[in-house]
């Protein structure tokens, strides 16, 4: 496995490979389960769509633009040494670990900021002014230097897929951009790389994300009201000590408000302390979930 620390000597590797397919697998680092999924996802892919030919790339950059709060940047797990070798172990072929001036050349003070679609600007979008351009900024800044065949994104960060994917789009890029399953802690807590800022007492009240997201899916499969199950998950997480609530809501898969039976998921956003935590899963609405009386 190759560990690359500029742009200049990616991109040197880079030219060596021609037209080989590249799986990227985009993070921040503090590297958990959910990012070996990513790489073992991107491995398949290769394995399934190309024969095994290809290389993984895992990126690692700490990006300034998408921090809306200066204490969650400074704040964020910065655990290089031990996020290679997960990588290493995992079957990763390239670890690329840009500096600010390889993804920003211009200046972090000069960036032309890109500007998400329409599907940035709900859930998070309010709630952190800036964070979804500054995905989309780096996100194609990445693309460009890596000139990847497929992208692999976790489904914990459900609405960045989203607008990543919308990112391609718009910009008719040649690369599949794949979602992968959100992967669970024992509790069924998301593995979120932000675990690591909980206290004690903290991880103990964050097993009420996934409680309060089994008991909004529950009501709906009794057949309930789809504002009344939302509003029931709402009540236990607002009545919660220590927990503050930012949204519990359903939207179609695409984002948009649910009006209709079918496919939808389920987001939710809390913090705990200085912590933020996301989540979301899939959950069926039937025609009596959103029925009129």
């Amino acid at each position: 496995m190759l560990t690359l620390e500029s742009a200049d000597t990616f991109a040197t590797w880079r030219s060596t490979i021609g037209d080989e397919p590249v799986a990227v697998v985009m993070t921040l680092g503090a590297l958990h389960d959910g990012h070996i999924a990513l790489i073992n996802a991107a491995r398949d892919y290769l394995r399934r769509q190309h024969d095994g030919r290809g290389y993984v790339v895992v990126t690692i950059f700490v990006n300034p633009m998408q921090f809306d709060e200066p204490t969650d940047f400074n704040n964020y797990p910065r655990t290089l040494d031990v996020d290679v070798q997960k990588c290493e172990s995992s079957g990763t072929d390239v670890v690329f670990v840009p500096l600010v001036h390889d993804v920003y050349p211009e200046g972090i003070d000069h960036i032309q900021r890109l500007t998400p679609s329409q599907h940035a600007d709900v859930l998070d979008g309010p709630l952190r002014p800036g964070h979804f351009s500054g995905v989309v900024t780096v996100v194609s800044r990445l693309f460009d230097l890596v000139k990847p065949t497929a992208a692999f994104f976790g489904e914990k960060d459900y609405q960045q897929l989203v607008v990543i994917k919308d990112l391609v789009a718009t910009q008719a890029r040649l690369i599949d951009v794949v979602g992968v399953e959100t992967v669970r802690e024992s509790d069924g807590l998301a593995h979120s790389s932000r675990n690591k800022n909980l206290s004690l007492t903290g991880r103990a009240l964050a097993k009420h994300i996934p409680a309060a997201l089994a008991l909004v899916r529950h009501l709906l499969a009794e057949g309930h009201l789809l504002e009344d199950c939302v509003g029931e998950g709402i009540r236990y997480l607002a009545t919660q000590p220590g927990i503050e609530l930012e949204y519990l809501e359903v939207r179609a898969l695409n984002l948009d408000s649910v009006t209709t039976a079918g496919p939808a998921r389920l987001f939710v956003a809390i913090a705990i302390g200085d912590v933020r935590l996301i989540d979301n899963v899939e959950v069926e609405i039937g025609e009596e979930n959103v029925a009129r009386h």
